[in-house]
């Protein structure tokens, strides 16, 4: 049991493929690779740390961790276009099969529109851009002219008493 050209040898390798491509913990990595028939449970933890910080097993790890996540994702996306292209034929079939009558067909016709944007309203707001100063400035017009009216009122009342 030699250690190849990468500095490893093969339970060090199985141990990182463990890890790294199968997604396995560390002790159950390390259980794989080695023989703990005699080994406690604390020593095959401690062990499988040890291992993992090695800079080159860690480097390994990571390497086929990050090929095992990418093509994870490319399965995921490819399952979700397929579903999403299911979904979308059986509407289509649901939109030109169904009684004219029937309400699977209105909502497969209305799911279909929903999909391909065809309900999207678009809504333009235009609004007055005005500083914080500008609007200071209307308030205090604004309560001055309130003030002015209440002085008003104010000594129409006096002079009726």
């Amino acid at each position: 049991m030699g250690k190849r050209r990468d500095g490893l040898t093969d339970k060090q390798r199985l141990f990182s493929i463990a890890v790294g491509s199968q997604g396995l913990q560390l002790t159950s990595a390390y259980r794989s690779a080695y023989d703990c028939e005699r080994m406690a449970p604390a020593t095959i933890r401690r062990e499988a740390t040890r291992l993992a910080a090695n800079p080159i097993i860690a480097t390994l790890i990571n390497e086929l961790r990050d090929r095992r996540m990418a093509s994870e994702q490319a399965s995921q996306l490819s399952k979700g276009l397929s579903t999403k292209q299911k979904v979308l034929e059986r509407l289509e079939h649901y939109s030109t099969n169904a009684d004219p009558k029937d309400s699977n067909r209105i909502r497969a016709l209305e799911l279909l529109g929903k999909t391909c944007g065809a309900f999207t309203e678009v809504v333009e707001v235009r609004g007055n851009e005005r500083s914080s100063e500008e609007i200071a400035s209307q308030i205090e017009v604004r309560l001055r002219e309130i003030a002015q009216r209440n002085k008003a009122v104010g000594s129409d009342t006096d002079q009726v008493h």
